[in-house]
């Protein structure tokens, strides 16, 4: 694995299949939805990533989950 990047927008060409953070709920967003959103402006996605594949991420948008939502493991 190569160094990890310094957090950034996320690109088109980073691979978000493989992240894992170990919470289904999140890895799900990032899989399906981190580019979907990016790309129709409602959420803004920045990420560090390492061999073109997202490692962390934090996203900005307008819509919240309450922690109960987000189910573990």
């Amino acid at each position: 694995m190569t160094e990890l990047s310094h957090p950034r927008a996320l690109r088109d060409s980073d691979e978000v299949n493989d992240f894992d953070c170990g919470f289904d709920g999140i890895n799900e967003w990032v899989a399906k939805y981190a580019h979907k959103a990016a790309d129709r402006g409602t959420a803004v996605v920045y990420v560090a990533v390492s061999d073109k594949t997202v490692r962390g991420f934090y996203s900005l948008s307008s819509y919240s989950m309450m922690r109960d939502e987000i189910k573990s493991g």
